[in-house]
């Protein structure tokens, strides 16, 4: 039956649609193919491209941390910061050295005031003993001596 004229013709035939529709799915294909494959080209040359970029602005960063006149003033600022961020991070510590700077102060003020006073007292005691107590008086002053004594003397 293969090899029968009839049949043949007839397979030709009824298969003739069928291989055109092939022929035509596979040049669907072939086009939608050929467009993915310009797409992922463009988009390999934009990656490619972008790729570049974020090396050379990677290089140029680098570089920059090399170069930047602002580090000796950023060194600066953190070397400033460290005692801030010591007592942030120890808060009992900074209350202690305040506590013991205000002590330490309140200290050193009372033994001030306490030599200011004996100073005076001494100064005083001194005086007295060498010029005797005085006293102003209406027209003159009274001067006491060691004795006890007085001696007005009338202010001119």
């Amino acid at each position: 039956m293969i090899d029968n004229e009839d049949y043949r013709l007839y397979l030709e035939e009824k298969f003739e649609g069928l291989i055109s529709n092939m022929h035509a799915q596979f040049e669907k294909v072939q086009d939608t193919l050929d467009i993915i494959l310009k797409q992922a080209q463009k988009t390999n040359d934009r990656v490619t491209k972008l790729e570049e970029r974020a090396e050379k602005t990677e290089k140029n960063a680098i570089k920059h941390l090399m170069d930047c006149p602002q580090i000796p003033k950023i060194d600066k600022i953190n070397n400033d910061l460290e005692e801030y961020r010591m007592l942030k991070k120890y808060p009992k510590i900074a209350v202690i050295i305040l506590v013991i700077v205000t002590l330490g102060a309140i200290y050193g003020f009372i033994r001030t005031t306490n030599t200011i006073t004996r100073t005076e007292e001494k100064l005083t005691t001194e005086i007295r003993t060498t010029e005797g107590v005085s006293k102003v008086t209406r027209g003159g002053y009274v001067k006491y001596n060691d004795e006890g004594f007085s001696d007005s003397i009338k202010i001119k």
